[in-house]
């Protein structure tokens, strides 16, 4: 009763801050809150005092990425008072979203199927952070994916950030020859 339990004062916050997404933004508009990394305590019998957690927030809207940095800090002081507990947060914009141009797309989608026939398809939407974005603000451009699965293994049995995957390093030569194929159809 004489300490504030760090590890429960986390483990409130982890869950108020996932219904930023569930309660404050529109379903339709694709928002990603999560936490990645929890680090606290030292010993099974001990309160711990200081807790460090790390997490991505990502959306395709710049209201929707402002929204989760407020409510952040707005539960973050709410779950502060509520517990006496001190509570930082550290919070850096990371990169806006990729936009593809439709036209680029459709060109790099044109310049694929020569490459690799009916196994390319249309880009989905994808939350993943890139520092493409910021190329694509300022010049119209497409970021897309080469199917790198290692032969034998379905696409999602081993997905990208896994720790055990392994790229089919074939998959470098389909993207180098997209590459040469769009630049051929600019150069035409």
């Amino acid at each position: 009763q004489g300490t504030v339990d760090a590890i429960l004062v986390a483990s409130q916050l982890v869950n108020a801050l996932q219904t930023i997404v569930s309660r404050n933004t529109n379903p339709l508009e694709s928002t990603v809150v999560t936490i990645g990394t929890i680090q606290g305590g030292s010993n099974f019998n001990v309160i711990t005092d200081i807790v460090n957690m790390s997490g991505t927030a990502r959306a395709y809207s710049e209201n929707n990425r402002q929204l989760i940095k407020t409510r952040m800090q707005e539960i973050i002081d709410g779950i502060s008072k509520s517990y006496g507990a001190e509570i930082t947060l550290d919070y850096w914009d990371g990169y806006p979203p990729t936009i593809n141009d439709t036209a680029v797309t459709q060109r790099v989608l044109d310049a694929s199927q020569k490459v690799v026939g009916n196994g390319a398809i249309e880009p989905y939407l994808s939350m993943g952070g890139e520092d493409f974005s910021y190329f694509a603000q300022k010049v119209p451009g497409c970021f897309f994916f080469i199917g790198s699965s290692p032969r034998g293994k379905s696409l999602m049995s081993v997905p990208h950030h896994c720790s055990h995957f392994n790229i089919d390093e074939e998959a470098m030569l389909i993207g180098a020859s997209v590459f040469v194929e769009v630049v051929e159809s600019w150069l035409n």
